[in-house]
């Protein structure tokens, strides 16, 4: 019986190879589209399980509601992890520090590195990240101890042993190495290149006086490893008012964060950005995307299987007629709808092969895929091929199976009634989702194109910026005089942060004279030099810009109107050392078209500058020259130079990232749509044959007929804007709102969409159209 199916099947296909080929490229499309996003969600949610006590290792978070809007930081005090350690169920505790710059010299090699991380000897003990070489229990038992990873200790020692070797770092200090650790995998949220102690922090910050024993401190992210049992509510009630007692600025309430939350649930956390997380909120839009694309695949196999129902309706009910019975029926017909699926499937299969690097370019990330999420991709793979199974081919066949003989000859069937409207809503429904990636794909286009050509404050032509390391900062007058000696070098200033945000740290601890609580106010703060607001091109609009003196300062407007709206100038503050405004500059965005301008706070510490900023003449081989220039100025010292604009862009590479996934996969659900929509086309041509030869008959001219059959289809890609557009504003309107300064709604954008669709939907037709209106009329009335 399956053999006789099956030979039906394969002549049918023979047959409609038309029909077979549009199915069969629809569903693969799809398939493989939607089992490429389930592969990297699978990555995604696969962060961090890596570690033998996942389960059990918790972040703490601390919520603060000061300042209008509540905020969690992940930043926490350093005290809190060996105090954590006394609480009930909590069986240790660790912290780290990021360092995002460090210069690093050691094997005879200068480099700067950019995963340098404090933390303490629990941390081996916490997480699972295993040494190659070393004890974990003593790697970081002294002060000056430091554990490279593999591939570091192959960059500055090649393949000597580097164990009990001396690195330098930021010039002057000193650590001894004690073991090297295997590369954290890429399904990491902690990242490091470097391990090294808390008790060094100090060190790195040379004119801070800052203890590590300080509660009012908050730098370091603090994870906790509960004992084997522990109730999570229970100790999250612990922490929660831990800090009450402790902190003197203000006390915010602790709460749990599982570790497997990290990687995903971080992006609206406050404080200095981590550069290696995700967001479930991508991950919740590719999953939307995904299951939009097979579905746009499944109705392209369900418009097509019905539509071509009616050519089947004799046979059906011949079959019936000579004794099938419906399950006969339903079996053969489901045979043929799951040949062509696991054809499509095995394509898709191999496209996933051929195109998952590619779509890990494309979506900005790298696939973290291993062993261990394999059930999951089998389970995802299964379901996808099931349910485009289950939907495109055996639902449409079970309606026909059911229909009577009699009704199938006199075409009273369920297909016949009520098969054509179910196609047009299928239409409308394919098209609706389409138009709305469009109106998606346009809206964060614009919002980029608004964000990058929007003024920053500050003057970004030819300027250029470079990490440098304290040696450098240390004698920074002295190697900006020697790079101005030539020409080709404008100007040069220092600061400690790089464009991407000109922020050092943001802090609360921040009190003004007079007063004998801290400002309920977040006050970023920026090291930098006294050129460089000058270099930017900021304008200092009272007051004047510092000297050397550290104890100077100037603040932006938003500063001055939150902390001194009478009179800035000469206001005296203590934040780390006692301090007083100089001057107030103009605005500029600091930091990323996400938040509105806050306050700011400038001062020339030079200890803090780690990076330079240089403005080059229009000259040509003006890098060229600086490069030399820079070698006479900082002989040794490497020179990682790159335009500030290119580093302004790094802001937004979530949203370039959006604005890629978003304009493949709209194609894809244009194509697809398209797809469909010429396969309907052409059943429809060819059902309508006699009718178009009558009309031809009586005068009807070939565009006409091409108007007549396009405009049936025009018409439900227009009605599908009605839905689109409204269900696609809401959601704009939201993505949107999570932007300070965002580009309107504009309805040229929803209008350009629908046409497009309307257009592509046109040429999608034509062809048929065509070839239909072009028959002979005597030839047409023959078919009858």
């Amino acid at each position: 019986m399956l053999r006789h199916d099956l030979s039906c099947t394969l002549r049918d296909i023979a047959r409609n190879r038309l029909y077979a080929i549009v199915t069969v490229a629809g569903l693969a499309v799809g398939i493989a589209s939607s089992l490429l996003i389930f592969v990297w969600i699978v990555g995604e949610f696969s962060y961090d399980r890596f570690h033998e006590k996942g389960d059990h290792i918790h972040r703490i978070l601390a919520e603060d509601d000061r300042d209008d809007t509540a905020a969690v930081y992940w930043a926490t005090s350093i005290p809190l992890a060996s105090a954590l350690r006394g609480v009930q169920g909590v069986a240790d505790a660790t912290a780290l520090r990021p360092f995002t710059l460090v210069a690093v010299r050691g094997g005879g090699r200068f480099g700067f590195e950019r995963r340098f991380v404090f933390t303490d000897e629990a941390f081996l003990r916490v997480f699972s990240f295993p040494l190659l070489r070393g004890d974990p229990a003593t790697a970081l038992s002294r002060r000056d101890a430091v554990v490279l990873t593999a591939s570091a200790a192959a960059r500055y020692f090649g393949d000597e042993d580097p164990v009990g070797r001396l690195i330098e770092v930021n010039d002057g200090n000193w650590f001894i190495v004690t073991g090297v650790a295997a590369d954290p995998p890429a399904n990491s949220s902690i990242r490091f290149s470097f391990l090294a102690r808390l008790e060094n922090i100090p060190s790195f910050y040379p004119f801070m006086e800052i203890d590590t024993e300080s509660w009012d401190v908050h730098s370091v992210m603090t994870f906790v490893l509960l004992e084997e049992g522990a109730d999570r509510e229970a100790v999250d009630a612990s922490v929660r008012n831990f800090l009450g007692g402790r902190v003197s600025s203000f006390a915010a309430a602790l709460r749990l964060q599982p570790l497997r939350d990290v990687h995903l649930r971080s992006a609206r956390l406050s404080g200095v950005s981590l550069p290696w997380r995700g967001d479930i909120r991508f991950v919740a839009l590719f999953a939307g995307i995904g299951l939009f694309i097979l579905l746009l695949a499944c109705v392209n196999a369900v418009n097509l299987a019905t539509a071509r129902a009616g050519q089947r309706l004799r046979s059906i009910a011949l079959r019936k007629a000579a004794g099938a019975a419906g399950a006969d029926i339903l079996r053969l017909l489901s045979t043929e709808a799951v040949v062509l699926t696991v054809i499509a499937g095995a394509l898709a299969a191999v496209a996933v092969e051929l195109f998952l690097p590619r779509f890990g370019r494309i979506a900005g990330v790298e696939p973290a895929f291993d062993g261990t999420a394999a059930p999951w991709f089998a389970l995802l793979a299964a379901t996808a091929v099931a349910t485009a199974v289950a939907v495109a081919g055996v639902l449409p066949v079970v309606a026909l199976a059911r229909d009577d003989p009699a009704a199938i000859l006199h075409g009273r069937t369920v297909a016949g009634r009520s098969g054509a409207r179910m196609r047009r809503i299928l239409v409308v429904a394919q098209f609706a989702i389409a138009i709305s990636l469009l109106v998606a794909t346009a809206t964060v286009s614009r919002q980029i194109d608004y964000i990058l050509g929007c003024d920053p404050g500050f003057d970004t032509e030819r300027l250029y910026t470079a990490p440098i390391d304290r040696g450098t900062a240390g004698r920074f007058d002295d190697v900006r005089r020697r790079l101005l000696a030539d020409p080709a070098v404008e100007a040069v200033a220092a600061a400690s942060n790089d464009p991407v945000v000109m922020s050092h740290y943001t802090t609360g601890a921040f009190s003004l004279e007079g007063r004998t609580d801290p400002l309920p106010v977040l006050i970023s703060y920026l090291s930098a030099s006294p050129s460089f607001l000058d270099l930017i091109g900021v304008q200092i609009l009272e007051g004047s810009i510092y000297g050397a003196d550290t104890a100077a300062a100037v603040v932006n407007e938003e500063g001055a109107r939150r902390m001194a709206p009478a009179e800035a100038v000469g206001t005296r503050f203590d934040l780390f050392w006692p301090g007083r405004i100089v001057g107030v500059c103009a605005d500029f965005h600091f930091e990323s078209f996400h938040h509105r301008i806050r306050p700011l706070l400038l001062m020339p510490v030079s200890a803090h500058y780690k990076h330079l900023y240089i403005r080059l003449s229009p000259a040509t081989d003006a890098l060229d020259r600086l490069r030399v220039a820079w070698e006479e100025a900082v002989p040794g010292a490497p020179l990682e130079i790159r335009p500030v604009e290119e580093a302004l862009g790094d802001r937004y590479v979530g949203e370039r990232r959006l604005r890629r996934v978003f304009a493949w996969f709209s194609g894809l659900a244009v194509f697809l749509s398209c797809l469909g929509l010429f396969g309907l086309a052409s059943f429809t041509a060819e059902r309508r044959t006699k009718e178009i030869g009558i009309r031809k008959a009586v005068g009807a001219s070939r565009a006409r007929i091409v108007m007549m059959l396009s405009a049936e289809f025009a018409r439900l890609v227009l009605f599908a804007s009605l839905v689109a557009w409204p269900v696609s504003w809401l959601l704009m309107r939201r993505w949107l709102g999570g932007f300070a300064y965002a580009t309107p709604l504009e309805p040229a954008v929803f209008i350009g969409a629908s046409g497009l669709a309307v257009l592509v939907a046109i040429l999608s037709v034509c062809a048929q159209a065509l070839r239909a209106a072009s028959v002979e009329p005597a030839r047409a009335l023959r078919c009858e």
